[in-house]
């Protein structure tokens, strides 16, 4: 009846005056071929019309109101919103996300049906998945090249899911290409976790990361609409060196290409921003930087930084680089909205170049993978691991123990700049006058002036080293004042809970010392307490030699309730092999030994008990 009464409704409310339209399916039919059709006998159909129109019956409106969205789409949507928040990169002249070229739309969906499909939860079909993707978030493509360098891994994994047909072995492949998107995504989080640990504690930690921006889109005179004058004009070069401190600001470094652009300039770059900061640097600073080996992944740098913990201008300092390939980060959406200004602004001289990037970015900007560099015995000790997220850092190998082998006891000379093709530039302003504002003519004929006598009467500038005057400051900082305040306890610390006694209460049995046990011998396990892995816990190694005070041991993984079996490492220049985990350390460091795993692997009761105590 309910049936009856919501189709009578549509036909009453479709009509048109006062003739009524009957529609079965698409086609316009009369109504003795409506009602046979829907099986409704002639009575009562003029019966149930009747007390619609008399309204004493109303009939229920069916479907989802208008704009209205289902649960599980807009769980979709933002699933694919995070999905690529952790694994897209940040296009340098645009708003577009781009993901990894190895994967495919369909793909994306399987993942997000695995992650969110169960049996309280559906997920929406393949195909309104595109349609939302189309419509909703346009920004997120993956693009067939990508226009970057590519990631070799991703490259091979895409080739080969794409021509394999053997259904066991595309499986495989994407199990692979699972593993190494979430290597990528774990690396962009720890860049993340040192840029959210420097904005809470800027007295603690410093976070920096550097990169250039394609030199093409910043040749002056910039017009928006390319006139026809200018096809052949020789412009000036301006290359443009962008830094985000985080917590603190922006900073662009632009130049004209009068120094060559290696390590010297990202070296003078991260002295100047140090410089700037010398009132409030902390004690460790977080560096990300481009895989480039020419600018930064060279001895160069590595010596500057070991330089800078040397004259203690840093306790620590941690340098990382992303996963070739999957580099765009943050800085590259600084540089996409100074693109994006560029496509609708002409600059025609440097200055309006440098309001343009201050005014389009908000706040306005004032192969190993990893290394850490830090203090030992008064030189500075280099150690690096494959990724952040791996726990063990390695030593270096090599004829030299440190990356400094002295301290400088001299400044560098100052490096005279080269204005080679400078004259070119001149002549073709000169020949586009009559295009370029009286104010702008004025800047350029000003602009050409300085830079000819700087270049004849450039002499090396005397003055003290930034980077020794740097040093300097930070000794001569004075530490802060420590006043002495009681603050009332209004949230108890729940962690101590007060212990549940069924019977009668008994008295504490006595913890004894836990001291490490005589006649230590080959094949017994340790246990350690390593500053270095303080988050691995417990720390077990497995005694292979003795020398006096010193241990060799091999490392076991495992946890207090579940089995142990031993840590293993990459072996430096063979791919794809591993060797054993082992390490020399001092009897002092080891806190409980002589003791043996269990049939299964695990750890005795007693050393579960040890643990705990300690």
């Amino acid at each position: 009846m309910a049936m009856i009464k919501n189709q009578i409704y549509v036909s009453i409310f479709s009509s048109r005056g006062s003739e009524r339209q009957w529609i079965v399916g698409s086609k316009n039919v009369c109504l003795k071929a409506w009602r046979l059709t829907l099986g409704i006998p002639e009575s009562t159909f003029y019966t149930i019309q009747k007390q619609v129109l008399d309204g004493k019956v109303t009939a229920e409106k069916s479907g989802r109101p208008l704009g209205s969205v289902e649960p599980k789409t807009l769980t979709a949507l933002a699933w694919l919103q995070d999905f690529a928040n952790s694994y897209a990169g940040f296009m340098p002249d645009s708003k577009q996300l781009h993901l990894p070229c190895c994967l495919t739309k369909s793909s994306v969906y399987s993942t997000m049906v695995s992650e969110l499909e169960g049996p309280t939860s559906q997920c929406i079909s393949l195909s309104h998945f595109l349609l939302v993707w189309r419509t909703e978030l346009r920004h997120i493509a993956i693009p067939r090249r990508s226009r970057f360098s590519e990631c070799n891994t991703c490259v091979l994994l895409k080739n080969e899911i794409e021509s394999t047909r053997n259904k066991e072995v595309r499986k495989q492949l994407m199990q692979q290409r699972d593993t190494h998107l979430k290597q990528q995504k774990s690396e962009r989080e720890k860049y993340y976790k040192h840029a959210m640990k420097a904005r809470r504690n800027p007295d603690k930690y410093l976070s920096i990361i550097m990169d250039a921006m394609d030199q093409a889109k910043t040749m002056i005179p910039h017009f928006t609409a390319t006139p026809k004058f200018a096809d052949g004009m020789w412009k000036l070069k301006t290359h443009l060196l962008g830094a985000i401190v985080h917590g603190i600001g922006a900073y662009g470094f632009f130049d004209i290409f009068q120094w060559p652009h290696g390590s010297n300039l990202t070296v003078s770059t991260l002295m100047n921003i140090l410089f700037m900061m010398k009132d409030s640097l902390p004690e460790v600073l977080y560096l990300q930087m481009d895989n480039c080996g020419r600018e930064n992944k060279n001895r160069y740098l590595m010596s500057f930084l070991a330089f800078l913990v040397e004259l203690k201008v840093f306790r620590k300092i941690k340098l990382s680089f992303l996963m070739v390939g999957h580099t765009h980060e943050d800085i590259d959406q600084m540089f996409s909205r100074f693109s994006i200004w560029l496509n609708h602004n002409s600059c025609k001289t440097m200055d309006s170049l440098m309001n343009g990037f201050q005014n389009c970015y908000n706040p306005k900007p004032t192969s190993i993978k990893t290394c850490q560099f830090k203090l030992e015995n008064g030189k500075t000790k280099m150690v690096f691991k494959e990724w952040t997220t791996t726990k063990a850092w390695r030593e270096c190998e090599g004829s030299d123990r440190y990356p400094l082998l002295r301290l400088p006891t001299t400044q560098p000379k100052l490096l005279q700049p080269n204005f080679q093709d400078l004259d070119k530039v001149e002549s073709s302003i000169l020949g586009a006058r009559k295009f370029i504002d009286k104010k702008d003519m004025i800047w350029w004929e000003r602009f050409f002036q300085e830079k000819h006598n700087e270049e004849l009467e450039y002499e090396d500038d005397d003055s003290s080293f930034k980077l020794f005057e740097l040093a300097r400051f930070v000794a001569q900082r004075p530490l802060p004042d420590i006043t002495t305040f009681s603050v009332p306890e209004i949230v108890v610390n729940r962690d101590v809970m007060p212990p549940v006694i069924l019977g009668k209460k008994t008295k504490p049995a006595k913890s004894q010392p836990i001291i490490m046990e005589e006649g230590l011998k080959a094949d017994d396990f340790v246990l350690t307490n390593l500053e270095k892995y303080s988050d691995e816990w417990p720390q077990i190694g497995k005694v292979i030699s003795i020398c006096g005070h010193n241990i060799h041991i091999l490392w076991y993984k495992g946890s207090k309730s579940t089995s142990w079996s031993p840590c293993t490492v990459p072996i430096s220049g063979q791919r794809g092999k591993r060797e054993p985990f082992t390490e020399t350390v001092t009897r002092d460091q080891i806190w409980k030994s002589g003791f043996k795993l269990t049939n299964n692997g695990h750890l005795p009761k007693s050393v579960k008990d040890a643990i705990d105590r300690y």
